[in-house]
């Protein structure tokens, strides 16, 4: 693509646009289960694209790496791997970037949340579509979402654990993956992501990724 990328810009872009999305659902309540964050329970996770990442990375960074294992959130059962938690739940159950949060993590309700009116499937594609624009801007193929877990995993491990930037870190060598995505913002987790056993760190481990045997 001719010409310098805006990161700031787009940025800025995403930042109106989710704005526009929580607007359709601030009548909505919810009972603040946390299982929308537990993508074993519900099985479903948010997929992100290039830009949703971007802005997620930059939050991390912003609080100085991902919350420590002590400092993550407690499992509601006694199968821990099961529920897949999501590494950024916190132990008081909040989102530690919540205001940056992905748009998956935004439109998504339990069967318990109160429903609003909220909007129509149109609306809701027409959003779907400008984040779409977003992230074929921000990046070739930067479109096309990856799992949040696989994402978090694979591009800020070396951010939550030495603190470098997410652009410095190491590639990691997949070794399985799922069929490409869709543009739905949600998929099953059936697909688990394995990854080469020299890249296992304790954040893949915390993330649910299952190393090759």
């Amino acid at each position: 693509m001719p010409g310098t990328i805006d990161n700031e810009a787009l940025l800025g872009e995403l930042r109106a646009l989710y704005a526009r999305v929580d607007a359709h659902y601030a009548d909505w309540t919810c009972p603040s289960s946390t299982e929308c964050c537990r993508f074993g329970i519900t099985g479903r996770q948010p997929y992100v694209t290039s830009i949703e990442l971007a802005l997620v990375e930059r939050a991390i960074a912003k609080r100085g790496g991902m919350p420590s294992p002590k400092k993550r959130a407690l499992p509601l059962t006694k199968d821990t791997p099961r529920e897949r938690i999501c590494p950024l739940l916190n132990r008081d159950n909040r989102c530690s970037i919540y205001s940056d949060r992905p748009f998956g993590c935004r439109t998504f309700f339990c069967d318990r949340a109160t429903q609003g009116e909220g909007p129509s499937r149109p609306v809701l594609q027409g959003h779907v579509n400008e984040l779409r624009d977003l992230a074929e801007r921000h990046k070739l193929g930067g479109d096309a979402p990856r799992p949040l877990m696989r994402a978090l995993t694979l591009a800020s491990f070396a951010l939550a654990l030495i603190g470098t930037s997410a652009e410095a870190a190491p590639k990691q060598t997949i070794v399985t993956a799922s069929a490409s995505p869709t543009v739905m913002v949600w998929r099953s987790t059936a697909d688990s992501c394995q990854i080469d056993a020299k890249a296992v760190t304790p954040l893949a481990l915390a993330c649910g990724v299952v190393p090759p045997t």
